[in-house]
């Protein structure tokens, strides 16, 4: 999440830190501005910020503002100094249909969203 979003959003102050997970893309939801996070194989990347120790009362809100289409999940995350951590991210939702998964309510783009789009919108 943007900086800026993410401090309108939350009531905390947090620590962050730049970091990666892996096995995830970042695609563009057609007719939308914000991207959608979704698990792929493992060479596929993405890089955000990690916010520590997040309190109960903040996460509740950022599960509201991420709605119901998006899953909390604990995945590995690289840091900026090598190391490696336990995170949560928000990820596009599948579902079970006819013994295969389809992703809840959007139609993606595969083309990997970048924050620049977003500011030029």
């Amino acid at each position: 999440m943007l900086d800026r979003i993410w401090s309108r959003v939350v009531k905390g102050s947090y620590k962050k830190q730049d970091g990666t997970i892996y096995g995830y893309r970042r695609l563009f939801i057609r007719n939308e501005i914000y991207p959608c996070l979704v698990k792929r194989t493992h060479e596929h990347f993405v890089r955000g910020v990690v916010y520590f120790n997040i309190d109960q009362e903040d996460c509740r809100i950022l599960d509201v503002f991420e709605g119901e289409c998006y899953e909390r999940i604990k995945e590995r995350c690289e840091i900026e100094d090598g190391k490696s951590v336990e995170v949560e991210v928000y990820a596009l939702k599948e579902i079970s249909v006819h013994g295969g998964r389809k992703r809840v309510g959007f139609r993606l783009v595969q083309e990997e969203w970048v924050q620049q789009f977003y500011y030029k919108i």
